[in-house]
């Protein structure tokens, strides 16, 4: 069904708040280029420091530095 939650990739962390799940399903999807926090924000209908805030509160580090951090172990593991 178009409402059934989608698999979480692995390796992902879990995450309670559904804006920042999305936000970092969206920095999972373009790795290549991750978008600028500004636009993750507006992205998931919050304000960039409104998603920092959120951010570190679920994951305890800052949007950039989990999206160079994502992006690191993605590289080491090709």
């Amino acid at each position: 069904a178009a409402t059934a939650a989608q698999p979480r990739p692995p390796g992902l962390p879990r995450v309670a708040n559904p804006r920042v799940q999305r936000a970092v399903l969206l920095v999972e999807q373009s790795l290549a280029a991750p978008p600028p926090t500004e636009e993750l924000a507006a992205g998931v209908a919050l304000s960039r420091r409104q998603l920092e805030r959120l951010f570190r509160a679920e994951l305890g580090t800052s949007v950039q530095a989990f999206a160079r951090d994502l992006r690191l172990s993605r590289a080491v593991w090709r």
